[in-house]
């Protein structure tokens, strides 16, 4: 036999001595693992070149630790080999379930895209696929209605609150005139009172004057009648004119909110033409309703200013009588009344012009 180098480097000879040494001491046993069944068929199964045994060849056998050390590569190599192979196994067995899967789901989806795609001829595939169309319809449908709804309501409270807000400073500015007026007739009153009085102290002592003060207070109290009324009535008329442009404004404003709306519903939802013109006439219908409202109290409070305006009318013209008559209280006694003016001094001659109520007064 052939002596060859060891792979380690070390000498035959030395590697020799070692073995045989071994062997006159103890039996030699058979090496661990040599006869494991697979491992000499494999060894045996490899290509011409890896047949060349990797272990020093030494006298009864090869190189015990070699062989140990080369059988525990190959234990370990298959043992990693094993565990791809088995994790491989498993990877594969996933993926064929996954596989299997996405082909039943590919499947069922060809089959309902087939369904929908071949116009139905029976009444059940055209129910489903009309459920479906119309499922969708509804869908969309109800989101603007909400939509829809709720911009009406938020529309509707602004309104709503806007009409307060006027119907309060109406019946607020109302009330001010109508104090403002009451007090000013009032004043009017005590101060034509006053004067009077001044003049019945005066009118002995000096007719001619009573006279004329009486004139020019008629006059002023004509003119600031005149004055008053006049800006009654200017703010009475104001404040109808902005009820009314103000009901016209929301008007216009409501109506072009609908009218947006509509045009919106009729270029998102065509197939539903009919149910949203329904919906938009009932908001429509709806705000005419707050309009005309609002418009009939700003109606009715001009009314009460009207009114208001009327009683004062009313309370200034009894007053222009009363004045009218103090001229005649006041006016030339008949010629009886001459002939005992002798006998009478000027406070009987005053009481005598004056009328009873005007005595009690004094």
């Amino acid at each position: 036999m052939t002596a060859r180098g060891h792979p380690s480097g070390r000498p035959r000879a030395a590697t020799e001595g070692r073995v045989t040494d071994k062997a006159d001491t103890a039996p030699r046993p058979a090496p661990t693992g040599l006869r494991q069944p697979g491992v000499s068929d494999t060894l045996a199964r490899m290509p011409g070149p890896a047949r060349q045994l990797p272990f020093a060849i030494v006298m009864r056998g090869y190189d015990r630790e070699q062989v140990a050390d080369h059988l525990q590569r190959l234990d370990a190599e298959l043992r990693v080999l094993a565990a791809d192979r088995d994790a491989a196994t498993a990877n594969a067995h996933e993926l064929a379930s996954h596989l299997e899967e996405a082909r039943d789901e590919i499947a069922e989806l060809r089959r309902e895209i087939d369904k929908l795609s071949v116009p139905p001829t029976t009444a059940q595939g055209m129910s489903e696929r009309l459920s479906r169309m119309l499922q969708l319809a509804s869908d969309e449908a109800s989101e603007m209605r909400a939509e829809a709804s709720a911009e009406a309501a938020e529309t509707l409270s602004i309104a709503r609150q806007e009409a307060a807000d006027m119907r309060s400073e109406a019946a607020a500015e109302a009330e001010r005139i109508r104090s403002e007026a009451q007090a000013a007739a009032k004043k009017l009153v005590d101060e034509a009172s006053a004067r009077a009085r001044q003049v019945k102290e005066t009118a002995a002592a000096n007719e001619s004057e009573s006279a004329r003060l009486i004139a020019e207070r008629t006059a002023a109290m004509e003119a600031e009648h005149t004055k008053t009324m006049k800006a009654a009535n200017d703010e009475a008329r104001r404040i109808v004119e902005k009820a009314k442009a103000e009901v016209a404004e929301l008007e216009a404003v409501s109506e072009r909110e609908r009218a947006a709306e509509r045009e919106r519903h009729d270029a998102e939802l065509a197939d539903q033409r009919e149910r949203a013109l329904d919906e938009a006439n009932h908001i429509r219908q709806t705000a005419l309703d707050i309009a005309g409202e609002r418009l009939n109290r700003s109606r009715e409070m001009a009314q009460a200013a009207d009114r208001a305006r009327q009683e004062i009318a009313a309370n200034l013209g009894q007053l222009r009588d009363k004045l009218a008559e103090l001229p005649e209280l006041l006016a030339q006694p008949e010629d009886s009344e001459y002939d005992v003016l002798s006998d009478t001094d000027d406070l009987e001659l005053l009481n005598r012009k004056l009328s009873p109520e005007a005595r009690a007064n004094a």
